[in-house]
């Protein structure tokens, strides 16, 4: 949601925001980006409670600009969850890891495009490390 210069981009729309302002409503809080030429786009609540209860993780808002790697490691920890009590297991599982394997995969391969060299090298070391590990972890 921040752009370049360290503008904030609208999440909806893509365009500056001028500023994000709250709004309440019945003991929620949603928020609206405003772009100064009377423009307004709804991102939302910060969190989505009522979604959230059916959930193993918190839904959360466009406003929470960060939300994408939360829902990253919650995601992983409701598979961990649902494997250990039995409700994942087999082929399910197998898919489970391979897709996470293979997004991991797309996502790392963009950030090594990057043109930042310091990028690339906590990237490579990242993947790597976490290589070893998951070798150690499958043929011990």
């Amino acid at each position: 949601m921040v752009g370049l210069g360290g503008l904030m981009v609208c999440p909806r729309c893509g365009l500056p925001v001028k500023a994000v302002y709250a709004y309440e409503k019945d003991s929620n809080v949603y928020y609206y980006a405003y772009h100064g030429n009377g423009r307004k786009c709804y991102l939302g609540p910060y969190d989505y409670v009522y979604a959230t209860t059916t959930h193993e993780y918190v839904v959360h808002g466009a406003v929470d600009v960060d939300r994408e790697l939360r829902y990253l490691g919650d995601v992983v920890a409701a598979l961990t969850k649902a494997a250990s009590l039995g409700r994942l297991g087999g082929r399910d599982a197998v898919k489970a890891v391979t897709e996470a394997l293979d997004a991991i995969k797309d996502l790392a391969m963009v950030l090594m495009e990057s043109g930042d060299e310091r990028v690339r090298e906590e990237v490579r070391n990242a993947v790597l490390n976490r290589i070893e590990a998951l070798r150690r972890a499958v043929t011990e």
